[in-house]
């Protein structure tokens, strides 16, 4: 098939990629060119069956077949690159746009397939019904507040004041909890001997003074010294070494972390998707079906050394290779939550064997002053505020990770909590959404803002060492625990 032949040789208006001229959507009725929008979607044809026909033909085309549909379906799309045909070609080809989306084409196949599914299974309809889906990166606060109904809360000062004056000091824990204060303070106790400044090793027989953390410094500072904090690529290099420290941290307590970067909210195998429903004061009986979807840069699962399976001194456990294992297919939430119930042997939602927290990756703000002076002073405000306008995402990423629990897997009245950070690797905006079961009404929690600027070995580190000791906490620390150590 060559670069110029038509898409569809039918009564729809037929589209033409000529590298040598140039970009023609012809008009079925006066066969004059044309770029009217009605036109331009009717070359994928009109009503169910030609749209089917065209599912169908995708599915059984080869490679070189799919590139070649693909290229003249982009065609439009293309006159607006250059009106030059030869260069937008050029770009068209050099860029890996091209194989993401012959990637989003397969894959939405499938994916459209399953939503239709849980739709149906779900009684909304697509005819009658209002549905939306709206990407993690495209909520707004405004969405979270005035559509779905979530709360929002400033909990920096009783996180602060309570939960972590609780975890430092073990002091009177609330019954309902399902720590003690015992334990609380032996976890507290495990953090400050792994941070203690100086421990003592042998070498040659002799008593030598050594960080017990400094080769997590020393990594994290040779980061924070060499890498570029222009792209999110940068970002992520900077939580990569924190999350590294806050493994080895945990393992000196038995406790292990397992990471599943750009965790998918549903995939093409799972049909559950976060479904979620407007809230209409006025009208309870209007209301819009949303959907969200996206992928999680980071997700943590925490696994708490009572898991009750073997592990032997630098290996990992069963139960974090049956993770890895289970989810190299499907890497997706609700994959993940199907795993962690299945492995544990447990019917409820949450366990204290386990523990998740989602992070959101983002580059640094660029600093509003360039004045030498005052490019410090203002860095860590704007950082923090450009942080901040993407807090609508972080939460949207936690509410649908609660969401993708099956109904199965809940009763009415069971609480839900789940903690989120948002990051550019060196300040980092801390928070936990909440939701009864059952119940309309989401809340969301800003915990903590913590930083992490360069840390050489001559100096304290103060900051460094809180953020790391409220991430030690939420990981440690089952979230409805947090909550209630919060309101207590």
């Amino acid at each position: 098939m060559s670069n110029n032949s038509p898409i569809e040789d039918n009564s729809a208006c037929a589209s033409f990629y000529d590298p040598n001229g140039t970009f023609t959507i012809t008009d079925p009725q006066n066969g004059t060119s044309t770029m009217d929008e009605t036109h331009i979607f009717q070359q994928f044809g009109n009503g169910k069956a030609a749209r089917e026909n065209k599912v169908e033909k995708w599915l059984k085309s080869s490679p070189e077949t799919k590139d070649e549909l693909q290229r003249q379906a982009f065609s439009a799309v293309l006159a607006y690159i250059s009106d030059d045909p030869k260069i937008a070609n050029l770009v068209y080809e050099m860029d890996d746009f091209k194989d993401k989306l012959g990637n989003f084409i397969t894959e939405g196949q499938k994916r459209a397939e399953n939503l239709r599914k849980q739709l149906a299974l779900d009684n909304i309809d697509l005819v009658n019904g209002q549905v939306e889906s709206i990407s993690f990166s495209r909520v707004t606060r405004d969405t979270l507040e005035r559509r779905l109904g979530v709360t929002f809360h400033n909990a920096t000062e009783p996180f602060k004041s309570k939960a972590l004056k609780v975890f430092l000091t073990g002091g009177a824990v609330d019954t309902t909890t399902s720590l003690k204060a015992f334990e609380l303070k032996a976890l507290s106790d495990n953090f400050n001997q792994y941070w203690s400044q100086w421990t003592e090793s042998r070498r040659n027989g002799r008593p030598k003074p050594r960080h017990h953390h400094s080769d997590f410094l020393v990594g994290l500072d040779n980061v924070l010294l060499y890498t570029s904090q222009k792209l999110e690529a940068g970002s992520r290099q900077m939580i990569d070494s924190v999350f590294s420290g806050l493994a080895h941290m945990l393992m000196s307590s038995n406790y292990e972390v397992v990471q599943f970067p750009e965790l998918k909210v549903s995939t093409t195998n799972h049909a559950i998707a976060p479904i979620f429903h407007t809230v209409d004061h006025c009208d309870p009986l209007k209301r819009t079906t949303i959907i969200l979807g996206g992928s999680i840069d980071y997700a943590l699962v925490v696994i708490s050394p009572d898991n009750g399976l073997p592990r032997q001194p630098g290996t990992a456990s069963t139960y974090a290779t049956g993770l890895l294992k289970c989810l190299n297919s499907d890497q997706d939430v609700s994959a993940l939550w199907n795993t962690v119930l299945k492995i544990n042997g447990d019917t409820e939602r949450e366990s204290s064997k386990y523990h998740l927290l989602f992070v959101e990756a983002k580059r640094p703000a660029v600093p509003t002053s360039t004045t030498p002076g005052e490019i410090e002073a203002t860095k860590a405000k704007d950082r923090i505020d450009w942080l901040k306008k993407h807090e609508a995402q972080a939460v949207a990423e936690a509410m649908a990770g609660c969401r993708e629990q099956t109904d199965e897997r809940l009763r009415p009245g069971d609480f839900m909590a789940l903690p989120w950070c948002l990051t550019d690797g060196i300040y980092w905006v801390i928070g936990m959404v909440t939701h009864t079961y059952g119940q309309s009404g989401w809340r969301c929690y800003e915990l903590a803002i913590a930083h992490n600027d360069r840390v050489p070995l001559s100096e304290e580190y103060p900051e460094l060492k809180e953020l790391m000791r409220i991430l030690y906490f939420l990981a440690v620390v089952p979230p409805s625990d947090v909550f209630r150590l919060m309101i207590d």
